[in-house]
């Protein structure tokens, strides 16, 4: 059986496919972000190169900004991307839903991925992590065919951020001008 191999979660929509088995190398080593930490990982074995950890969920909250540390197999050249959700609608394709993206390189990535306030949703969505064998990701790659590389999808939960509570205290140097009136 396939261990985290989870073809119809209802948030997620498609499978990445790649032609050559990550046992060639391409493959994602670690990820680190907002809670989770699951790092040594390897190649998966799974078909398609593509794995659902059900168990790891990253707590992130509207408004904030989280550092994300991905690690690739030290063997070949990976670039990541990363897709997050933001609309449950079981796809990666909305405005802002590609978060991160980084050049390939044989050394850990390390960036930040903000949580806008202008998420549409909160509550439980899925994050997808890809590595792709020598390109810098787009945000056209969340589904697509590669040769190398792999797919990590994780939970993750988004709190509401807390409401600005913008008020006028006082008025230190009031400034009279033709377009102001008091009314």
């Amino acid at each position: 059986s396939l261990i985290g191999y989870i073809s119809n979660h209802q948030q997620i929509c498609c499978i990445p496919v790649y032609t050559a088995l990550c046992i060639s190398d391409d493959y994602i080593d670690g990820i680190k972000f907002a809670g989770i930490s699951n790092i040594g990982t390897g190649c998966n074995g799974n078909a398609d190169n593509y794995i659902y950890y059900v168990n790891d969920t990253a707590q992130v909250a509207m408004n904030n900004t989280y550092s994300i540390s991905l690690t690739p197999s030290t063997i070949w050249d990976q670039g990541f991307g990363v897709w997050i959700d933001f609309n449950h609608d079981g796809d990666f394709e909305d405005t802002d839903e590609f978060v991160f993206s980084s050049p390939a390189s044989i050394a850990t990535v390390m960036g930040n991925i903000t949580i806008s306030c202008r998420v549409p949703l909160s509550g439980n969505t899925i994050m997808r992590v890809r590595c792709i064998f020598g390109v810098t990701p787009t945000s056209a790659n969340s589904c697509d065919t590669q040769t190398f590389g792999e797919t990590e999808d994780y939970n993750i939960f988004i709190k509401a951020g807390s409401a600005l509570d913008a008020g006028i205290i006082d008025i230190e140097t009031p400034v009279t001008s033709c377009a102001l009136s008091s009314t």
